[in-house]
């Protein structure tokens, strides 16, 4: 075989062993940024301090997600048991536009109800995530959903704690700099 062939097989193969070890990093480095901007999370604990309030900003969403999903995201829930005793639980958006798609795990969900059917037990958690698409009608508007994440017990109504949910899209009319209507000023 001629020099030049071995050395052009040789760069052919050095080419295809550096993008197999860049691809991954890459991958790892658009996850780590991804969890932080593109996936919100919401904690609640009964009894207990009221958490951080949940802001989803459209506008902050890395350059691939705004390109293959830019009106979809998702909210990853967690309700915490923190009573002496077994508990059943509700949860339910409030005040908000939107239309979420439920998906729950951990335990059976009533979805007509939208609580478990069976007690969390002391130091459980309900996990769930909601998932939604901002319709064509609201895109053009800086805020989307201005309304609060609640955990309820369905058997009373009563209110066991609650985050205020706010879905913005920052670029526009600085929604992402705007009073929440728990006091604090949201700066993105």
């Amino acid at each position: 075989m001629r020099p030049s062939r071995r050395r052009g097989r040789w760069m052919v193969t050095a080419l295809a062993v550096a993008i197999g070890f860049a691809l991954p990093v890459a991958a790892g480095h658009y996850g780590r940024g991804m969890s932080g901007r593109e996936a919100a999370k919401a904690s609640l604990a009964f009894p207990g301090p009221p958490g951080k309030p949940v802001t989803v900003d459209l506008a902050a969403f890395g350059g691939l997600k705004k390109t293959l999903q830019p009106w979809h995201f998702r909210i990853f829930v967690s309700v915490a048991n923190k009573t002496a005793g077994p508990r059943r639980v509700g949860v339910r958006v409030e005040g908000c536009a939107l239309f979420f798609d439920w998906v729950v795990r951990d335990y059976t969900w009533e979805a007509d109800a939208r609580a478990v059917a069976e007690p969390i037990p002391p130091g459980g958690k309900l996990t769930l995530y909601l998932f939604t698409e901002v319709p064509e009608e609201l895109r053009g508007q800086p805020i989307y959903c201005d309304g609060r994440i609640v955990a309820f017990a369905p058997e009373t109504g009563e209110l066991l704690t609650a985050l205020p949910l706010r879905v913005v899209n920052g670029i526009a009319d600085g929604a992402a700099h705007e009073h929440h209507h728990d006091g604090a000023l949201h700066v993105h």
